[in-house]
């Protein structure tokens, strides 16, 4: 929406969208990891935590005016994919058992 230009208000909807995809994604993500119990469940729901308070930050201060696409890029690209997704999801195999390095 911002590289196409298309207005605050259509990002602001793509940013509500990406909140509430995080929030159902982490969700699901934990309802797993408790029911594998796997021992650093509380670790990565406090890793969720902060990543959910930081998009919640992101999408409120870009209403306001207040926050660079960069940061939303950055957000998005680094802390949830690069950081989050490839580390800390990938620590866990397919029967949620640590990986080995």
């Amino acid at each position: 929406a911002v590289m196409m230009q298309e207005g605050r208000q259509q990002v602001e909807k793509c940013l509500d969208r990406l909140v509430q995809d995080i929030e159902d994604h982490f969700a699901t993500e934990e309802i797993v990891l408790t029911r594998w119990r796997i021992a650093s469940t509380e670790t990565h729901r406090a890793i969720h935590r902060e990543l959910l308070d930081r998009a919640r930050f992101l999408r409120d201060n870009h209403a306001m005016g207040q926050v660079p696409v960069g940061d939303l890029v950055g957000f998005i690209a680094y802390d949830m994919v690069a950081e989050h997704i490839l580390k800390e999801d990938l620590k866990f195999g397919p029967d949620g058992q640590p990986v080995k390095a």
